[in-house]
């Protein structure tokens, strides 16, 4: 067996592989895998290992070759997340600027019944994924789910009252 980063950490904690294994919610045979050098963590759990050696990456991983490549594939997984975050706000931004050249280029009633309604939904869609990644970092996001999925549901909410609902009430459609 390869006495690598994982093994050299348990072996100093103390810890049987089944401690070890609970203590990162996997199973002892992934745990086993691992410490053979067959595989790496993901990164969560890995970000996990970091924090209950209380080490930093580079005391936990020493100068072995293969955890460079782990190395590696950290800084990859950091920067494409940054290079996602940063695309979101540009396309957010673009929109956000649309609707507000439309709005300088239509009527306000054009702008309440075409653009608005897609900027709330937009909204929505919004609240829905920042509670998915909260919902992944384990924080409590019901609140973001259920405001998300009203802003959502909203302009659907508003088209069906305005475009059923108020011909009824004045009588109905006009039969032809």
């Amino acid at each position: 067996m390869k006495e690598n980063f994982i093994f050299r950490l348990r072996q100093e904690k103390g810890w049987t592989q089944s401690e070890l294994a609970r203590i990162l919610s996997v199973s002892e045979k992934t745990l086993a895998k691992w410490e053979d050098g067959i595989g790496f963590p993901n990164i969560k759990t890995f970000e996990l290992l970091i924090r209950v050696s209380g080490k930093t990456v580079m005391e936990l991983l020493g100068q072995e070759g293969q955890d460079d490549a782990l190395l590696e594939a950290i800084a990859i997984y950091k920067g494409e997340i940054k290079t996602k975050d940063r695309i979101i706000v540009i396309l957010l931004g673009t929109l956000i600027f649309t609707m507000v050249f439309l709005l300088d280029a239509m009527d306000l009633t054009g702008f309440v019944f075409l653009c608005l309604p897609v900027l709330i939904s937009l909204i929505g869609i919004m609240l829905l994924f920042i509670g998915q990644q909260q919902k992944r970092k384990r924080n409590k996001s019901l609140w973001l789910f259920i405001l998300g999925g009203c802003f959502l549901a909203s302009p659907l909410v508003f088209y069906v009252f305005l475009l059923i609902i108020v011909p009824f009430a004045y009588g109905g459609p006009v039969p032809t």
